[in-house]
């Protein structure tokens, strides 16, 4: 609590630690309040919500931050009724318990909104949204509501940053659900119990950068022109979902995207051979279980020179691997072509991968025990799967 050696009675309060004020009123009020990790949590003594009630009480305050505190019980439902000139509210990492309190989507002034794993359970009602119009970033992860997204959140055109993963929503999003969004720039919907097809209009987000919908419980083909307008993609996970059919051949062309995540996403069918040419940004690419066919494709290994890391385990992949494969993937950190129905043998430039530190081409029909002695690996592996 070495923090609180400033916060003397009958002091300056604009001078104390954690505390800002407003230097260009005469009244000097408090408008920032640093509250987080000012108690370390270990099971054996339990923090109040009555601790914040002096605190609610600060009509001043533009910023607030209590997270990490770990604090229990229910919030009252007008507990934020005081606070209308709050722009930035974090109350992550409590122990709430109760459901958001109503009044907290009140408060018109806000931007900035983080509840992650804060405890907060039940239904969100569907107008709850509605006066939260200046709101830019929204962290509603890691928490125990139940029923669907409410619908006015998806009339909030400032937002930029939206985080609704592990929070426990499911049911069917309308097509048109993010038709209003068009300043989203991150968006992960991750770990959820969503089910039907990825709403349409996802897909008209022309400044999306980062969207994450792994595990999230989407279903169906994705169209061919699906990707066309994500441009500004620079990461994507679709994992862990019931897909089927092919890759949209647009995504292919996202020339910004560096993380693609297509894990266990039910995806098959064989790939193009110049699937990979426009994706020379890629650093990290996971195919892994899925019911491929053919091939690898040739320009996946021959033109991505910045990939690390490649994940195909799984994946179906057949036939023979060209000698020259690896040649132009300098930069390859950890490479998994494990359990999948590959003939011939390896290429020996696998083993010219100065930086490749996890290998793993186990259960493949592959004569590379025969040839061992034809190679010398200049790699630092740390480890290393052949069975």
């Amino acid at each position: 609590m070495g923090r609180f050696k400033t916060w003397r009675p009958n002091s300056n309060c604009c001078k104390w630690q954690l505390v800002r004020c407003n230097a260009r009123s005469p009244s000097r009020e408090v408008t920032y309040l640093n509250l987080s990790s000012i108690s370390k949590y270990d099971g054996s003594v339990s923090v109040s919500f009555r601790i914040l009630k002096p605190i609610l009480r600060i009509i001043s305050l533009v910023t607030l931050d209590i997270s990490y505190n770990f604090i229990e019980g229910e919030i009252p439902g007008d507990a934020f009724v005081n606070l209308t000139r709050l722009i930035s509210l974090d109350m992550s990492y409590n122990l709430f318990n109760s459901t958001i309190p109503p009044k907290l989507f009140s408060l018109k002034t806000l931007r900035y909104l983080n509840l992650r794993w804060s405890g907060f359970e039940g239904e969100i009602p569907g107008d709850t949204f509605v006066n939260l119009t200046s709101l830019i970033s929204l962290d509603m992860s890691s928490n125990l509501f139940n029923g669907s997204i409410p619908p006015k959140l998806f009339s909030l055109k400032n937002l930029q940053y939206l985080n609704l993963s592990w929070s426990g929503f499911e049911g069917e999003i309308p097509g048109d659900t993010f038709v209003n969004l068009t300043s989203l720039i991150s968006l992960d919907m991750s770990s959820n119990l969503f089910n039907g097809s990825i709403p349409p209009k996802l897909f008209s987000l022309k400044t999306l950068q980062y969207l994450n919908l792994g595990w999230s419980g989407f279903e169906g083909q994705i169209p061919g022109d699906t990707f066309v307008n994500l441009t500004s993609l620079i990461s994507l996970d679709m994992s862990s979902n019931f897909f089927n059919g092919s890759i949209s051949p647009k995504l292919f062309s996202l020339k910004n995207l560096q993380y693609l995540n297509l894990s266990l996403s039910g995806l098959e069918g064989e790939i193009p051979g110049d699937a990979f040419v426009n994706l020379t940004s890629l650093i990290s690419l996971d195919m892994s279980y899925n019911g491929f066919q053919g091939s690898i494709p040739p320009k996946l290994l021959f033109y991505l020179k910045n990939l690390q890391y490649l994940n195909l385990r799984w994946s179906g992949f057949e036939g023979e691997i060209p000698g020259d494969t690896f040649v132009n993937l300098p930069r390859l950190i950890s490479l998994d072509m494990s359990s999948n129905f590959f003939n011939g043998s390896i290429s020996p430039k696998l083993f010219s991968l100065k930086n490749l530190q996890y290998l793993s081409i186990s259960y493949l029909k592959l004569d590379w025990f025969r040839r061992r002695g034809s190679w010398r690996c200049v790699c630092e592996l740390a480890t290393v799967d052949f069975s």
